[in-house]
């Protein structure tokens, strides 16, 4: 699996939006630039759908024009831009329509979302796949295994299991500490990932790593997976979702990720298992 990480900020991007705090001045004074978190195996299977996801779409050789397959983490919309689904419709793209259905695979409250909000989408152009927790699916030949984030108490959030040509990644973002029934789940069914993305929203500042991990969540989620069985030691770790109120300058927090075993995500960034 080729996999590319189109974007690693949390929902206010890095710099933020509406800021101009010392953190921000510095990300624009070095050109450091941090989109909202999306990533695409393949160019052919999209984890979550930006706010960002046209410049996203800019920085891929083939664009999103390839995408067969959507999975959607949860329906805040630093993930799940729904509306940005629109321009598959003629004549927006010429293209689309000429490809077989694109499957979205999302919880049934984000699929209710997508057809209130795109209820004007010719047939034919997007088919809704429920998803649930626990349940395995094919999304285009991965093999997808939803499990329980910790995240919202109001919407069902959800972190993938992907596996393809013998090699499986964990995209953990958006969450806390792994719940009881994920956890008790992973221990019944240990998949050895080759790769693990994990959020670290609130960085280097001090995080009861409830609804979003902080740096020293990180650990303890690696340490979590670890005890489920789900480790080697060629697993390769990189983190992602960061908020501008507690990721340092790059080159500090790549320092202390790699200290702890962590690559620091950045946009654009490509490595494969």
């Amino acid at each position: 699996m080729k996999i590319r990480i189109m974007g690693t900020a949390a929902a206010e991007g890095i710099p933020a939006l509406w800021c101009d705090c010392e953190r921000c001045r510095l990300a624009r004074r070095e050109g450091e630039r941090r989109l909202r978190t999306s990533t695409l195996i393949d160019d052919r299977l999209l984890i979550d759908v930006s706010p960002d996801a046209l410049t996203q779409s800019c920085a891929s050789p083939a664009g999103f024009a390839r995408v067969d397959d959507v999975i959607v983490t949860h329906p805040h919309e630093d993930h799940y831009a729904v509306g940005e689904m629109r321009w598959m419709r003629p004549p927006f793209s010429r293209t689309r329509d000429q490809r077989p259905p694109l499957r979205l695979h999302a919880s049934d409250e984000a699929l209710d979302l997508f057809r209130k909000t795109n209820g004007d989408m010719p047939d034919g152009l997007v088919t809704g796949h429920p998803v649930k927790p626990f349940e395995p699916f094919d999304a285009g030949g991965y093999a997808i295994t939803p499990v329980l984030a910790s995240h919202a108490k109001n919407i069902l959030c959800m972190l993938y299991i992907i596996s393809s040509g013998g090699r499986t990644i964990f995209y953990g973002t958006d969450s806390g500490l792994l719940p009881q029934a994920t956890v008790d789940f992973l221990k019944r069914n240990p998949l050895k990932f080759d790769a693990a993305l994990i959020e670290c929203t609130n960085g280097v500042v001090q995080s009861d790593n409830m609804n979003h991990l902080g740096f020293n969540g990180l650990e303890q989620q690696k340490a979590i997976l670890g005890e489920c069985g789900c480790l080697t030691d060629r697993t390769k770790f990189v983190s992602i979702h960061f908020s501008h109120n507690g990721l340092p300058a790059a080159r500090e927090a790549g320092d202390r990720f790699a200290e702890i075993g962590f690559i620091l995500g950045c946009d654009g960034m490509e490595f494969s298992v």
